[in-house]
């Protein structure tokens, strides 16, 4: 054991030295994560404004047809109302209704936002008690929250329409309403932004644990073939399983840092998001309980393990540190897959996914988050992690021993 802590300590200084580990151990979970949050929430409060402030261009054709709305557009600056004698490619539109290639152009090409276009017969199908008919143009890939303002007053205009119908038919509407549904949802709020925030969370953390081992991984064993040092440990006392323990230990380090490290760093960039309301804030740090902690890096434990016994078998396989890094890039869709997998709906924590590596972990971090956790669960996710874990090192442990691998 002695050995093995002398080439733990010894390459742990010569790991700290990396600059690229130290970056994408400490740096990027630190303070890359936390800019980007703040950035795209500042970004996006930003355009959500400019969207709601924007005069909203609204061609309406046939706007006798629908008098009301047309004056509810008119009485909001919010909106510029835009006929057909006033623009060339508008009044070219009508009166086919079915000629719409003019009117998605003019959407697409920017000249006005929506297009409104009522039937001829639109107030003639109310008189009948019948639906009028209105065709809504918009782009949905352009700005949602404009197509959302414009449609927020087609709904005004159904409910007063609708209003209207009752009344003049006499007719109580509480009469029409046959089933009323009042929903009792038995979920705390802690459970509620526990599944929500746990469902996000070991997307980040795994992805940041396996970026943070790669590169001492690949260091460590394909970058010490480069650099013919690897001969020189060779011949020290201490046997291939302490140089190969010793190594999977700082592997493991690095990894589980750089995941803590992410978590705080998502935490404190909480504290610059003015977007949140102070009331979710409180709940998210109720959920970070010191509990829920320690039970998340518990089982950062086995993952780790698991990434650092599978990177340096390919390391130690691989001829040089190129050719490690082109082996390990593509296994990072391979860690995304699953972790994206267990942010799904409908995906739960059972006893066929608490044996799937880290898709246990994302469905287990919700389960934690929430307050939820099946102990027997989460008791089988780590053993068929630590199980895996321990194949990928017997693994290194072999490529470690052969010469012929070593030395080539």
């Amino acid at each position: 054991m002695r050995h093995t802590i002398i080439i733990f300590l010894k390459e742990l200084k010569e790991t700290l030295r990396e600059r690229r580990t130290l970056i994408s151990m400490i740096f990027v979970p630190l303070l890359l994560y936390p800019l980007m949050f703040i950035l795209i929430s500042k970004v996006s409060r930003s355009q959500t404004e400019k969207s709601m402030e924007k005069v909203v261009k609204v061609a309406l054709i046939n706007g006798e047809e629908v008098k009301r709305l047309q004056e509810e557009f008119e009485l909001d600056e919010g909106y510029d109302l835009v006929f057909p004698e006033e623009m060339e490619g508008l009044k070219a539109a009508v009166p086919d209704a079915g000629n719409d290639s003019i009117l998605k152009n003019l959407i697409r090409e920017g000249k006005v936002d929506v297009v409104i276009w009522a039937d001829t017969a639109f107030n003639k199908h109310l008189d009948s008690l019948s639906a009028g008919v209105l065709w809504f143009y918009y782009n949905s890939t352009s700005n949602d929250i404009v197509q959302k303002r414009v449609e927020g007053k087609l709904q005004q205009l159904e409910a007063l329409l609708s209003d209207k119908r009752y009344k003049d038919l006499g007719i109580d509407r509480s009469m029409t309403e046959v089933l009323t549904v009042e929903k009792r949802n038995v979920a705390s709020k802690k459970e509620i932004i526990g599944k929500l925030i746990g469902g996000f969370l070991p997307y980040l953390f795994i992805i940041i644990a396996f970026t943070g081992s790669m590169y001492p991984a690949l260091d460590l064993a394909a970058g010490e073939k480069e650099r013919g040092t690897i001969e020189t440990i060779l011949t020290t006392p201490a046997a291939k399983l302490e140089i190969i323990l010793g190594k999977t230990m700082v592997v493991m380090l690095t990894g589980l840092t750089s995941a803590i490290v992410s978590v705080f760093g998502i935490l404190i960039s909480l504290n610059f998001l003015d977007t949140l309301p102070p009331e979710l804030l409180n709940t998210i740090y109720s959920i970070m309980e010191p509990q829920a902690i320690l039970m998340l890096l518990f089982m950062m434990l086995p993952l780790t393990l698991l990434f650092a016994s599978v990177l340096l078998s390919i390391s130690i396989y691989a001829r040089s540190f190129k050719e490690a890094q082109s082996m390990v890039t593509p296994m990072i869709m391979v860690v995304i897959f699953p972790a994206v997998f267990g942010m799904l709906p409908g995906v739960e924590l059972n006893a066929t996914t608490a044996l799937i590596p880290i898709v246990n972990i994302s469905l287990i971090t919700k389960e934690i988050m929430a307050g939820t956790l099946n102990y027997l669960y989460f008791a089988e996710a780590m053993l068929a992690l630590v199980a895996l874990a321990l194949l990928a090192f017997g693994f290194s442990l072999r490529w470690f021993g052969r010469e012929d691998v070593i030395m080539r």
